[in-house]
């Protein structure tokens, strides 16, 4: 799953790299591609966010695992 970490610094890292030497060639259209690329790092971030979140990473949470009498320290 944090293999998709990685989106989040290469995408935006990518539409600089692409708005810097072909924003010349794209025109106008080199807006749509800042924003599809930060955009689409920031989707990345919310889905790692709600994996973590539900317990999904980092060792999957305590869910499950405490009964209303015990929980394991």
């Amino acid at each position: 799953m944090f293999e998709y970490a990685w989106y989040i610094i290469l995408l935006p890292l990518a539409g600089f790299l692409i708005s810097g030497l072909a924003g010349k060639y794209l025109g106008r259209h080199v807006g749509w591609v800042a924003v599809g690329t930060i955009g689409g790092a920031f989707v990345v971030a919310l889905y790692l966010l709600i994996q973590v979140l539900q317990g999904g990473a980092i060792g999957g949470g305590l869910a499950g695992t405490c009964s209303w009498t015990t929980c394991p320290r």
